[in-house]
């Protein structure tokens, strides 16, 4: 290439940051792309001073100013999806803390029975997990949250005997009391509508591509992508943005989009 001359096939990219809560999203990050080499993009940093060097699978393309708009409505709405559920869960309460207050209020000795006959077993929304564990990546992978109800046969002052597909003993963490079908039926139905949700920011995901599959298969035009001053304002102004600040513009949108959310199949043309 010749000076200013560029071989990227999308004006910028973007960055899932990493998730430690299970549901509480990465934040997203997006950066003007500046060429590609055989395995690498190389970004430019927010202030136009720096750059950053990322392998091809890392970062995700945004050909076009529509493609940024998706990103924002359908994280916004599969962040919503699981700050509900969250909100659900907490509302339940663990089964360790009914079980302490159930002990409390009979005089410090565990009760012989289940504080409430079934248990659902989640994710605790406000305990730090390790990044590396599996059903953390649901901002990268269509892997669906896990949610399930077990009967509780009896407890331990740390564990849960289950019934259905444990049938043995569980730590208590991860897991709330359910008292009937009534409060089974609200936490399952905010869960599918994370599902949902997981499979609409999974298709778009899959729609833009990462720089590597896009680079393989073409799905992006490879002549030189010209960006004016304004447009890379534009990409600056929201590069490294935190995930709250993109969520508020992407709800009141995500509102005015259909139930089939048909507006994340815009066309992507290269180009803002």
């Amino acid at each position: 290439m010749t000076v200013g001359e560029t071989n990227r096939i999308v004006p910028a990219a973007l960055i899932v940051g990493q998730q430690q809560r299970p549901w509480t999203l990465p934040d997203l990050e997006i950066w003007p792309l500046l060429k590609h080499t055989d395995h690498k993009v190389q970004l430019r940093t927010s202030d136009g001073r720096g750059t950053l060097t990322k392998n091809q699978g890392q970062v995700i393309c945004l050909p076009d100013r529509a493609a940024l708009d998706a990103v924002v409505i359908a994280y916004a709405r599969l962040d919503a999806a699981m700050q509900r559920t969250a909100q659900e869960l907490r509302r339940m309460g663990t089964y360790a803390a009914h079980l302490a207050r159930a002990t409390a209020a009979n005089s410090g000795r565990l009760p012989a029975d289940p504080v409430t006959p079934w248990a659902v077993s989640a994710l605790e929304p406000d305990r730090e997990y390790a990044p590396s564990m599996d059903y953390l990546h649901v901002a990268v992978e269509a892997r669906p949250v896990s949610l399930s109800l077990h009967r509780v046969r009896k407890h331990t002052p740390q564990t849960l005997v289950l019934e259905g597909s444990y049938a043995t003993s569980s730590k208590m963490e991860d897991h709330y009391p359910c008292a009937d079908g009534t409060a089974w039926l609200v936490v399952r139905e905010a869960v599918r509508e994370v599902w949902a949700a997981q499979a609409a920011w999974a298709a778009l995901r899959q729609q833009l591509g990462t720089y590597k599959e896009a680079l393989a298969d073409g799905r992006y035009s490879t002549k030189q992508v010209v960006l004016t001053a304004e447009q890379v304002a534009d990409i600056r102004a929201n590069a490294r943005q935190s995930l709250a600040g993109m969520l508020q513009a992407g709800l009141a949108r995500a509102a005015r989009c259909s139930a089939s959310w048909g507006c994340l199949s815009s066309s992507m043309e290269p180009g803002w």
